[in-house]
C-alpha cells in the first residue's frame, strides 16, 4: 500500500467524461444554451448528430527558442520560448450523412434538387432482335426524338443524326444480316448519337437476333419529375460560407451535465473525403478534421496579433462528494 499517495478521490472530478457531443455555430456557451441546441432548436446552434468513436482535439504549436544560436549558453533561458503560430484541429467521425451533413464534411458543394424525372426510351424489334435505346436527357424533350431503321442492305452498319436539337432524328441503316448487337454497338460508337441516347439491349434479349426495318418513332416516357431530394455537385472553390463560425465539443462531468467546452472558430473540414459502407450492414462514419482559422475578430489590438482560433471553457464543479 502506498504511503505517498499520488490521487484522492476529487482528482478525476475535473476530467470531462465522454464521448460528448459536437455542435456547430453555438450562440450561447452556457448549459442551457447548449441544451437548446441539442433539443433542436437550431437558432442556438446545429447538433452535428452520432459519432463512431469519440472526438479528439489537437493544438499543435510551433515554437521558436531564441537562446538556440547564442555561443556559450548551456540552457535555454526563461522568455527565450516565442510561440510563432498554433494549429488547431477537432477530429471526429460523423454517422449522419444529410444534405447538410455532407456539405459540411465535404466543402465546396452547390446544393440543387433531385428530381425524380424520368428519361424518354423506345425498344425496337421482337425476341433477340430487340434493342432499346434511352435518351441521356430527362424530362419530356427527348420525346421528340425519333427513331428510323432502314431496311438492312450493303456492308457495313452506318448511324446519321439529322433534324434541329430537341427534334433528332437517328437513322440507322444496318448492313445485310446486321444483329440487334450490332445496332446497340453502332448506335453507341457514333460521335452524336451517342451524345443524345445510349443503345442497349433488353433483358429479354441476347442481341444475336437480325434487326428488320422500322418506321420512324418518337422516344417516349419521359417526364418532368418532381423534387424527391437533393443533389450536389461539386464546385471546385470553396465559399466563405464553409467556414464554420464554430464547432463546439461539449463533455459532461461527473455530477454535472457541462463541464467543458472546446471552441474551434472559422472551423473548416481539411481531411480528405473518404466514405466506405460497412459490408456487415453496420454504420460507417466519415472522418473529419475541423481546422480553426481566424479572422479579425480574433486580432487582439492591445497585443497586436492574431490570438490563435480556439478557447477552452472549464466549469466550476456543480457538487464535491
Amino acid at each position: 500500500m502506498p504511503r505517498l499517495q499520488s490521487a484522492t478521490f476529487q482528482s478525476h472530478r475535473f476530467n470531462p467524461a465522454g464521448p460528448g457531443v459536437l455542435v456547430e455555430n453555438l450562440v450561447e456557451f452556457t448549459g442551457p444554451g447548449l441544451k437548446a441546441a441539442i433539443n433542436g432548436d437550431r437558432g442556438a446552434g446545429v447538433m452535428l448528430g452520432a459519432m463512431t468513436a469519440a472526438p479528439s482535439v489537437s493544438v499543435s504549436r510551433d515554437v521558436t527558442n531564441r537562446s538556440d544560436n547564442i555561443v556559450g549558453l548551456n540552457a535555454a533561458g526563461v522568455g527565450s520560448q516565442v510561440l510563432q503560430r498554433t494549429d488547431v484541429v477537432l477530429s471526429a467521425e460523423l454517422i449522419e450523412l444529410t444534405p447538410e451533413q455532407l456539405m459540411r464534411v465535404h466543402p465546396g458543394l452547390q446544393k440543387s434538387d433531385w428530381l425524380n424525372s424520368a428519361h424518354a426510351r423506345l425498344t425496337r424489334g421482337t425476341g433477340n432482335a430487340a434493342f432499346s435505346v434511352w435518351s441521356l436527357i430527362p424530362g419530356t424533350a427527348p420525346n421528340a426524338v425519333t427513331v428510323v431503321v432502314s431496311a438492312p442492305s450493303g456492308a457495313s452498319t452506318t448511324v446519321a443524326v439529322s433534324g434541329t436539337a430537341g427534334s433528332e432524328v437517328i437513322t440507322i441503316n444496318p448492313k445485310t444480316g446486321e444483329t440487334a448487337q450490332g445496332v446497340v454497338d453502332a448506335i453507341n460508337g457514333h460521335d452524336k448519337a451517342k451524345k443524345l441516347v445510349q443503345a442497349g439491349l433488353p433483358a429479354t434479349s441476347d442481341g444475336t437476333g437480325a434487326v428488320a426495318a422500322a418506321t420512324s418513332t418518337p422516344l417516349a416516357g419521359g417526364t418532368a419529375g418532381t423534387r424527391i431530394g437533393y443533389k450536389l455537385d461539386p464546385t471546385g472553390f470553396f465559399k466563405t460560407s464553409d467556414y464554420k463560425r464554430n464547432i463546439v465539443l461539449a463533455l459532461e462531468g461527473d455530477s454535472q451535465d457541462v463541464l467543458h467546452f472546446w471552441r474551434i472558430d472559422n472551423a473548416f473540414q481539411t481531411d480528405d473525403i473518404d466514405f466506405s459502407p460497412d459490408d456487415a450492414g453496420g454504420v460507417s462514419g466519415v472522418s473529419v478534421s475541423f481546422t480553426g482559422h481566424v479572422t479579425d475578430a480574433n486580432y487582439d489590438p492591445v497585443l497586436g496579433v492574431y490570438l490563435p482560433p480556439y478557447a477552452i471553457y472549464v466549469a466550476d464543479l456543480a457538487a464535491l462528494v
